[in-house]
């Protein structure tokens, strides 16, 4: 039922999705929407709630850098976060305001109305999470390679970082602070 919801309004927005959109974000050295395969990142959100589950916290914060139009968002609260993105698309962040709040009205889950936040991932708090979820928002280099350190930087003691592609950076993420704790996509801030 979950995913039916999130592929019903991924239609309804790729259906009305804006050229003039994709344009601004390419110039920008952004990625338009990328999907990203729902039960791969279930069974990925799995492995990091057991890795969680030994310590005395019980309300994790997850937060998706880029979160588009806040499907990862909805999985990871369906899952038990309390889930949170950052999108620079004033747009995007609309779609996965609504989103969000058929969910929540549908689930009787309280509302924050401040789940999705418009805002910059340059520039984003990272120490408020224990997950940090990206799929490369960003298309060029520089400003993927300054995201990683940002987060690598900002990340509390022991929060999760979730990265599912090839690192731009991946010789910084190999050393401390930065454990790889689950194949080339999970890894740990000691």
């Amino acid at each position: 039922m979950l995913k039916d919801t999130i592929i019903s309004a991924l239609e309804a927005y790729l259906v009305n999705d804006s050229k003039t959109e994709s344009k601004r974000r390419c110039k920008a050295g952004e990625f338009t929407y990328i999907p990203f395969c729902l039960d791969r990142f279930e069974t990925q959100l799995k492995i990091v709630s057991g890795m969680l589950s030994a310590s005395r916290v019980t309300d994790f914060r997850f937060v998706d850098v880029g979160c588009g139009i806040g499907t990862k968002v909805l999985v990871a609260r369906e899952s038990g976060f309390d889930a949170y993105g950052i999108e620079k698309s004033l747009r995007y962040v609309k779609v996965a305001k609504k989103l969000l709040e058929g969910y929540e009205n549908k689930n009787w889950y309280p509302k924050k109305k401040d789940r999705i936040i418009l805002g910059d991932a340059l520039r984003a708090d990272y120490r408020l999470y224990d997950v940090i979820y990206f799929y490369r928002p960003f298309i060029n280099h520089e400003k993927q390679t300054a995201l990683e350190k940002r987060i690598v930087a900002h990340a509390k003691e022991g929060a999760i970082v979730m990265a599912n592609y090839k690192l731009v950076g991946e010789d910084f993420w190999s050393h401390k602070p930065m454990q790889r704790v689950w194949q080339n996509v999970i890894y740990r801030k000691m």
